[in-house]
């Protein structure tokens, strides 16, 4: 963690090495770095944490590290007030919950919406991370490169986001309580393929690749499947062999 004071500045509502444990703790989600065999950890927001710093799990390392690579931005510090961008033009601390995706070719990490610090209400703010800026050569002191994004279509900004990679097509899939849509990183597009989906908040989901299929699992209204192609919502089938 940064230490508390770090630069002068604290997060809200307490200090960085008090609070900087909700970046797991919290509602929050990681990437596989495959290229560089490591996870990469960002998360935080709400009333938790408001460092943006992001965090990587070293799996060469033995045995495994967890280390700090960036140092976090001037927080905000604005009690009960919720702001995307921050003053450095980085994110703004957030719960990411399952939205963050590893694109291979364009070496980013993907992140949408999240809970934001200090209030806690959803953004609708679409973001990429330059793998190649964060490396452990240059942690803790390294310049994480963000780059914020305007689609012409975004997914409304809802809390319990769940997303996941396609690598026959290169494409993401991004799906909100109400909304499911694919994200196409070559021209940083969302297209709307389902706008009536019925999820919760509390969800996890990935790629069937063989299949074409998005799945998630939700704890509110149990196991439900995307077609990748149509964006059709159903509820998967039993295979009675494996019960």
């Amino acid at each position: 963690c940064p230490p508390d004071g770090f630069d002068g500045y604290n997060p809200l509502p307490a200090g960085f090495a008090e609070q900087c444990q909700y970046v797991i703790e919290s509602w929050n989600s990681a990437i596989p770095d495959p290229a560089r065999n490591r996870l990469i950890i960002w998360g935080g927001g709400h009333d938790d944490y408001g460092g943006n710093e992001v965090y990587s799990l070293e799996l060469g390392q033995t045995p495994p590290t967890l280390i700090r690579l960036d140092p976090p931005s001037p927080p905000n510090t604005q009690s009960g007030v919720c702001v995307e961008t921050l003053s450095d033009n980085r994110p703004n601390s957030r719960h990411t919950y399952d939205s963050l995706i590893y694109f291979p070719t364009q070496d980013e990490m993907f992140a949408f919406g999240g809970a934001l610090n200090d209030c806690g209400y959803p953004g609708n703010g679409v973001w990429t991370l330059n793998l190649s800026s964060v490396l452990a050569s240059c942690a803790p002191n390294c310049t994480s490169s963000w780059a914020q994004l305007h689609p012409t279509t975004t997914p409304d900004a809802e809390v319990g986001v769940t997303s996941g990679y396609d690598p026959n097509t290169g494409l993401g899939y991004v799906a909100t309580q109400d909304e499911f849509l694919s994200f196409n990183p070559a021209n940083n597009q969302f297209t709307m393929l389902n706008g009536n989906a019925s999820l919760g908040y509390h969800s996890t989901g990935l790629v069937d690749p063989v299949d074409g299929l998005f799945i998630v699992v939700d704890s509110n209204v149990g196991a439900r499947e995307f077609n990748l192609s149509t964006g059709a919502e159903s509820t998967p089938s039993v295979d009675s062999s494996c019960s």
